[in-house]
């Protein structure tokens, strides 16, 4: 039984280094989902898109299938080994989205708004007041309509930079967590990883108060092991 549900937010930059040494972090293993932006993908000898590495000994790969153009995913969500999830076509390279139990309602027109919105944008009610006197304020009205209609609310306090610039001049607001009202009644934590794996952006921790535990998996045997000759001594001696 697992008392928090835990998601980890990267974009790893389409670098395999930095996908892997999330993957294998010690303090990740108990998260339930990595939701990767920009992950590392290569294409196999018939040119479908594969993840790196395909196989993990602590996540399963929800990796979707191709657009019409086979373009590069751009967002693919790894899921805890003990966690059941089903994903759901996005018809998008963009996006990635899975359905949990008993959870996601309106998942569908929330994919087809998303769609539509725009991305990688920062705006007054997420990056801080500080925005109001640049240029870039009314950037993500896109995005700020598509929270009004969903009713979805940022999770990550203000003013909090989550892309940074090598040399430490710029920063900016582009990763969000958005989530419903009442799963925000859940949030515990909600921050930026202070443990850097390589990208340029920060990743983002969040936590939610609810409980989650593996299914009830039916125990297999293995024949392969089973000590025949002392089995066999066995019934010899009821014999």
């Amino acid at each position: 039984m697992h008392k928090e549900f835990k998601i980890y937010q990267a974009n790893v930059g389409k670098m395999s280094e930095t996908q892997h040494s999330i993957m294998n972090a010690e303090y990740l293993k108990e998260f339930a989902l990595l939701l990767i932006q920009e992950p590392y993908v290569y294409q196999d000898e018939e040119k479908k898109w594969q993840p790196g590495p395909r196989k993990h000994m602590y996540w399963n790969p929800l990796l979707l299938g191709p657009d019409e153009d086979n373009s590069r995913p751009r967002a693919m969500i790894w899921t805890h080994k003990d966690l059941t999830a089903r994903p759901i076509n996005t018809y998008s390279p963009d996006l990635a989205a899975v359905l949990l139990p008993e959870s996601l309602h309106n998942i569908n027109r929330i994919v087809d708004e998303t769609r539509r919105g725009q991305r990688n944008r920062v705006e007054l009610i997420i990056a801080g007041d500080h925005i109001g006197t640049t240029d870039r304020q009314g950037e993500a009205e896109g995005i700020i309509d598509l929270m009004a209609d969903m009713d979805l609310q940022s999770a990550a306090p203000r003013r909090v930079a989550t892309w940074h610039s090598r040399d430490d001049t710029r920063e900016t607001t582009i990763d969000l967590i958005l989530i419903t009202p009442e799963l925000m009644n859940e949030v515990c934590r909600c921050t930026i990883d202070s443990i850097e794996h390589g990208s340029d952006h920060s990743a983002i921790q969040t936590e939610l108060v609810i409980e989650w535990q593996s299914p009830n998996a039916k125990p297999r045997r293995l024949w392969r092991k089973t000590r025949w000759i002392k089995i066999r001594r066995i019934v010899e001696a009821i014999k």
